[in-house]
């Protein structure tokens, strides 16, 4: 199946990130599926991609997930 659409998955945690990814790739079966653990991975993916959809953690490691949120509104 073609891709219709890039998902970003952040979440610091090893097993919910896997747990998650999983779900997420069998609901949305047409996205692909990027995944970033900190906000610097988030953020770096953010400067390379436009997502369609995107899960994050709102605590993690080195930031604040809202600041992401905010990235992605523009």
């Amino acid at each position: 199946m073609q891709s219709s659409g890039l998902a970003l998955l952040v979440e610091d945690n090893p097993p919910a990130i896997e747990w998650l990814g999983n779900c997420l790739a069998e609901a949305f079966p047409a996205y692909r599926l990027l995944r970033a653990a900190t906000y610097t991975e988030a953020a770096n993916l953010l400067k390379q991609h436009q997502f369609n959809l995107a899960l994050i953690d709102l605590r993690l490691p080195d930031d604040n997930g809202m600041d992401l949120i905010r990235t992605l509104r523009g």
